[in-house]
Formats: structure tokens, sequence, C-alpha cells
């Protein structure tokens, strides 16, 4: 008797749950032309703001003057980041679609290839790390792919 009440406890507790929240980048519909810019906006928002939440740990992580545990925790946030932004990118179709794919429209094609070389940029620095003031310069595909998505709907 024990056992099925638990049993009912947890299909109650379990049926109220959602599962997991659907990002930006899930369901993107491509056609031979790639991804529309009004639906593709939100997904390279979400991406560009992986970046920025690397490049803050990045910062953290090359400054000497921090604390030691700061700097390791920095180094975790760094590759936390690295791993949502792998997930926006795998759900975008992986980097087969995204740099090998010619899109119709060139400005997200360069977009993407920006989006990307940040990507393996900041992830080297956050396993080797850098000097403090190369750490605080931003990558420039980094500036190019959030200028990028500032024009975008």
């Amino acid at each position: 008797m024990r056992r099925l009440v638990l049993l009912a406890v947890c299909v109650l507790a379990l049926a109220g749950c959602a599962g997991p929240k659907k990002s930006a980048c899930a369901g993107l519909t491509y056609t031979d032309a790639g991804v529309s810019r009004a639906q593709y906006g939100p997904c390279a928002r979400a991406m560009v703001a992986e970046l920025d939440r690397m490049h803050a740990a990045l910062a953290i992580l090359g400054d000497a003057a921090r604390p030691k545990a700061e700097r390791l925790k920095a180094k975790t946030a760094c590759f936390n980041a690295n791993t949502a932004l792998t997930r926006l990118i795998d759900e975008a179709g992986g980097t087969d679609k995204l740099v090998h794919v010619r899109w119709a429209d060139e400005r997200l094609v360069r977009l993407n290839y920006d989006l990307v070389s940040a990507r393996e940029a900041y992830i080297m620095y956050c396993y080797y790390g850098l000097p403090g003031a190369e750490a605080m310069a931003e990558d420039r595909s980094h500036t190019a792919a959030r200028e990028a998505v500032r024009a975008l709907p």
C-alpha cells in the first residue's frame, strides 16, 4: 500500500512538470535559402547573450588581481556559457547548417560565421587563459555578431 501511495505521489508530482523550456533556437524552419531574418533574430540574440556571458567570465579569469577562487569560478562560468551556446547552435542546426551551408541572406551567413568563430576563440581562452589586457578585449567576431544582431528584426 505504501508503494502505491508513493507511486501516486510521484505521478502527480511529474504531471505538473512542463518539461524543459524550449530555446529561441528550437524549431527553426529551414528552406533552401536558410532561415528568415525575423525567425532567426531571437535565436541569434540568445547566442550573442551567451557570448557576452563567456566574455564577462574571461575578463574575470584574466584579471590576475582577483582571488584565485573567483577566477576558478569564472572559468566554470565560461564553460557553462559555452555549453549553453553549443546547445543553441545545435538546436539551430549545428555548425554544419550555420557555417557550411550557404544561406541566401549574406548578412546571416556572416553572422553565423562570427558566432561560431567567437565561440571557438572564447572556449580556447577558457581552457588556456589569456593575459589580463587581452582577456578584457572582446573578440572581433563577437563584436561583429552583436552589431549584426542589432540590425535583425
